[in-house]
């Protein structure tokens, strides 16, 4: 019971430091609430509470009793901030058409404390931050963004799974960018990316870090994943990655299991991974499974960074055959 008290405590805390981080509207912006009365077209100003259409000012709400569909069909779309999945036990999903364009200047969050789907056929989705299944007031809410065409450009950070659960899929001709930091399985959150196709770079990600964060991603087909630092199982978290085809290119350091969280990797089928790889550093304890694929890397450190007889390091062969630090 202790214990159970203590957890609480911490993804407590985690939830005020993540609620945190969103940046604070401006001093000008208003609510603008979809009237939740059934599915519609976003370009319709009688279903907004403030008898418009959002703009640039506005701090969109889109919530309702019931499960409904928001068609996005206008070339350009514009909000502050959006909210989609704002009320439990409904599933709001907001859809773009080929030729559309949604900007957020401030940050888009899918599932607050319901659930909410963004999906993105094609065109183009913009925001400064983006938070996929959150919590607000400890309401675990559920996300997902499907991206089957078009461009997704995050200026600033990716959040999949903040003590809520989210789930990003990308295929088709999709193109994600990040410039900032992704995370995925953050906080206590449940996060998973399922990539069969499609463009995908980052500056940073961390699969399943923070606070018993829980993170997967899923590369298979002809993805294209393309990061310049990657840590997966870190602070904690518990991260796998599972690729079984596809290109993952990471530019300067992938570690698996770090500073205290358990990292995973499975490289099968024709996988490709580019990088140097460190495998249960600082604390950390890290697996690698090759059982096909190929690895590409120019330097491999096993159990990098040991420190104290609770040190646990392994890295597994397609053999089964640990190579140090068992």
């Amino acid at each position: 019971m202790i214990r159970s008290h203590h957890i609480l405590v911490a993804l407590t805390a985690a939830a005020l430091l993540a609620l945190d981080m969103l940046p604070a509207a401006p001093a000008k912006a208003a609510d603008n609430s979809w009237d939740g009365k059934g599915s519609g077209n976003w370009s319709d100003a009688t279903r907004w509470s403030l008898g418009r259409t959002p703009d640039s000012t506005d701090l969109v709400i889109v919530g309702g009793p019931s499960d409904q569909t928001i068609s996005l069909t206008s070339p350009l779309n514009q909000a502050q901030a959006l909210t989609v999945g704002s009320d439990t036990g409904a599933t709001i999903t907001v859809s773009s058409g080929i030729n559309t364009a949604l900007d957020v200047a401030g940050n888009l969050a899918l599932g607050q404390v319901g659930r909410g789907v963004y999906n993105l056929n094609g065109g183009t989705l913009s925001a400064a931050g983006e938070f996929v299944g959150y919590t607000a007031l400890l309401t675990a809410g559920v996300g997902t963004l499907s991206h089957t065409g078009g461009s997704n450009n995050v200026s600033g950070d990716l959040a999949i799974g903040t003590i809520g659960n989210g789930t990003y899929n990308l295929s088709g001709s999709g193109v994600l960018t990040v410039k900032g930091t992704e995370r995925v399985g953050w906080f206590g959150g449940i996060g998973a990316v399922n990539q069969s196709d499609g463009v995908h770079t980052a500056k940073r990600i961390e699969i399943g870090s923070d606070h018993l964060g829980n993170g997967s991603y899923n590369l298979s087909g002809n993805g294209t994943l393309m990061i310049e630092t990657e840590r997966i199982g870190v602070s904690g978290g518990a991260g796998t990655f599972n690729q079984s085809g596809g290109l993952h290119s990471v530019a300067i350091e992938l570690d698996i299991g770090a500073s205290g969280g358990n990292g995973t990797y499975k490289l099968s089928g024709n996988g490709l991974l580019r990088g140097e790889l460190d495998i249960g550093i600082g604390l950390g304890t890290g697996t690698f499974i090759q059982s096909g694929g190929t690895v590409q890397s120019s330097l491999q450190f096993v159990g990098h960074g040991a420190a104290g007889p609770s040190r646990k390091a392994a890295a597994r062969t397609q053999w089964g055959a640990c190579l140090s630090a068992c």
